[in-house]
């Protein structure tokens, strides 16, 4: 007859503090609710970003309703660029670059909006629209997710 092997240490009862106790202790630290407090600034930033950019290309440079929505669509694929490119680079750093990488890109995420609302000011605004949303989006994506 053979007999049963030993139980596995790691799956004895007791061994391994229950979910619901890690999530619990996760809500005592500090690096939690920094974590939350700036995923809930920048994803209320993209939502008002994202969603009035297209009445703002509509009214400031003319654009169609349709070519609006193709231009935030650029916007998009930067985020994509960013995310699936810019993150397997990001991975692979160090801390203190990881935060000049995040650092630099919420600099150019606030500075691209303001660039765009200079358009009365700086003709070369109108022809750098595309570019300068495809920026956006490729320099917002890394410290998004």
């Amino acid at each position: 007859a053979a007999t049963a092997p030993p139980p596995d240490a790691s799956k004895v009862a007791g061994d391994t503090p229950a979910p619901a106790t890690g999530v619990l202790a996760a809500l005592g630290t500090l690096d939690f609710w920094l974590m939350l407090a700036a995923k809930c600034a920048l994803f209320v930033f993209t939502q008002w970003f994202m969603n009035f950019v297209g009445l703002f290309l509509r009214a400031s440079f003319g654009y169609t309703q349709a070519s609006s929505t193709n231009a935030i669509s650029v916007a998009n694929a930067g985020q994509m660029v960013g995310l699936l490119v810019g993150g397997k680079y990001y991975k692979k750093l160090v801390p203190a670059d990881q935060f000049r990488v995040i650092a630099a890109g919420l600099v150019v995420t606030a500075v691209v909006p303001c660039v765009l609302m200079a358009n009365e000011a700086v003709p070369a605004v109108k022809a750098a629209v595309l570019p300068l949303l495809f920026l956006w989006g490729l320099c917002f994506a890394v410290p998004f997710y």
